[in-house]
């Protein structure tokens, strides 16, 4: 009898984070030769699927992709297969899109009515879903990186067995899932909420004593309180403690930096910058670098943590310290009389968002029109990374952001002129040159979309979240914001100084 045994073993699970979109379910298999002794073992590592189980059953007649059938709108596709929705899905599509045009549509007006104010408000719970977003990616990145890693040492059946199956646990689980198993039937949303309320409410009270009594009183009480909510309840569906405490110290960076919205009403520009984000931003890399050294139990798995943490980091912080920046800018920029002129901030940032995201709402429609008329000749700007980014996307955010860019410069933010020839507006430049910035910042952004697909890649996810049965996560929409906000933030800003030299 030959002394060389064989050990294979299939196991598939649900990644609960994301099991009510379908997505995330993997197939495992790893079988084992070994030789007397566990040690001499060579080991194979296959991913055999990542589609939902509901679709890998589905029978033939349901995959029109594979018969040459034309899908219609109301197809659920998903890799090679799909099916059709019923009524209460298409219904539910129907309202999802509606909510989604409604919550666009309601940031665009609350932004310009409320003159800025609800700004903030929006931005800390963009930035909450978005750091949340990164984290669980970060995280599924890590486990692609690192598992591989470790299944390639020499170790026992025994030790391999484990370390696959806590990789399965480990996506299933988060910080607050002990107390939800204990005490709400793993209800881990109900018992990240009431943590939540508890610390936000403590929050509430030490602000509504410390903060003032002046103007904005409450305007600062809610803001605290709600950027304390989101953060706590985020960090508790973190994957671990770990990466809790790293997304509180990111989450933390970003609030305090975009604290200026809410500042720059009653401060000066010299005293609202006196916050010094770089400097909190390298407080904000030392202690999650000090962390991340102190907590990890694996040279390898510190290096890719640290590197995915940074790359977070600077993201939002970068974006943090934009808008801060966009929300001062009243305090720097005058008219020909040497007067300042009425708070450019509460126009500029709308005007930008408008631009930004319209160039997105045009990606989408193109992608939407190339896919109905079955466009069979798409121009991927990177085929290694995906497809799906192609030059004809690219084209449609170009002529929606042209476009909304001449919305911004003849309708919303139209330039005053004075009596001497000078021109003073919301967007003080000429309609061309703020043309050619739309499609410069355009094709960055579309640039700076593949880093995140990478990522995702990688992690071998097609969404960082799913919300609602129409469009993906939240770092899914802003994955362009970034280099388009800061490249539009230095326009501006070279803007300003041309028409009034003595700005710093």
């Amino acid at each position: 009898m030959d002394k060389h045994t064989s050990l294979s073993f299939d196991y598939t699970y649900v990644d609960r984070t994301r099991s009510s979109t379908g997505h995330s379910t993997m197939r495992t298999s790893v079988s084992m030769m070994s030789a007397g002794d566990d040690r001499g073992s060579s080991i194979v590592l296959m991913h055999m699927s990542e589609v939902p189980v509901q679709q890998q059953q589905l029978p033939t007649t349901h995959r029109p992709m594979e018969t040459g059938e034309r899908m219609s709108w109301w197809t659920r596709r998903g890799g090679a297969s799909s099916s059709h929705l019923s009524t209460c899905g298409i219904v539910r599509v129907g309202f999802d899109s509606l909510l989604l045009v409604a919550l666009a549509i309601g940031f665009f007006f609350a932004s310009y009515y409320t003159k800025n104010r609800a700004l903030p408000f929006i931005f800390v719970v963009l930035a909450a879903f978005t750091t949340f977003e990164y984290t669980w990616l970060a995280y599924r990145v890590r486990l692609r990186i690192y598992l591989p890693f470790k299944l390639h040492q020499k170790q026992t059946c025994r030790d391999i067995y484990g370390q696959i199956m806590n990789y399965s646990v480990d996506l299933q689980t988060c910080v607050v899932t002990p107390w939800a198993e204990r005490f709400c039937r793993g209800y881990k949303r109900m018992v990240a909420a009431a943590i939540a309320l508890v610390v936000s409410g403590a929050a509430f009270a030490i602000a509504w004593f410390c903060v003032p009594q002046e103007q904005d009183r409450h305007l600062v009480i809610a803001y605290t309180t709600l950027s304390v909510f989101l953060g706590v309840f985020c960090s508790g569906l973190s994957p671990n403690l770990r990466d809790a405490v790293v997304l509180l110290f990111r989450y933390a960076y970003y609030v305090v930096c975009t604290a200026d919205l809410l500042l720059s009403a009653r401060l000066s520009a010299e005293s609202s910058a006196a916050l010094e984000p770089f400097s909190l931003l390298l407080l904000s890399a030392s202690l999650i670098l000090i962390g991340r050294a102190v907590t990890s139990k694996d040279p390898m798995e510190s290096v890719v943590m640290v590197l995915l943490d940074f790359a977070g980091l600077v993201y939002l912080a970068c974006l943090g310290n934009v808008i801060s920046y966009l929300s001062v800018l009243s305090g720097v920029s005058m008219d020909p009389d040497g007067q300042q002129v009425s708070p450019l901030h509460r126009s500029v940032v709308f005007a930008l968002f408008f631009i930004i995201w319209s160039a997105e709402v045009g990606s989408f429609l193109m992608e939407k029109l190339l896919h109905w008329i079955q466009f069979p000749w798409a121009h991927p700007l990177a085929p290694r990374l995906s497809s799906s980014q192609n030059l004809e996307k690219l084209v449609g955010a170009l002529i929606f952001g042209v476009g909304a860019s001449l919305i911004v410069s003849y309708a919303i933010a139209p330039a005053k002129h004075y009596d001497d020839g000078e021109e003073s507006g919301v967007l003080p430049v000429p309609s061309y040159l703020l043309v050619i910035a739309s499609v410069i910042a355009t094709v960055c952004g579309h640039i700076a979309k593949l880093w995140l697909v990478s990522l995702k890649k990688v992690a071998r996810v097609e969404a960082t979240s799913k919300y609602l049965r129409v469009g993906d996560g939240v770092l899914d929409r802003v994955d362009s914001l970034l280099l388009m906000t800061i490249f539009f933030a230095v326009f501006v800003r070279q803007a300003l100084i041309v028409r009034a030299p003595n700005v710093a």
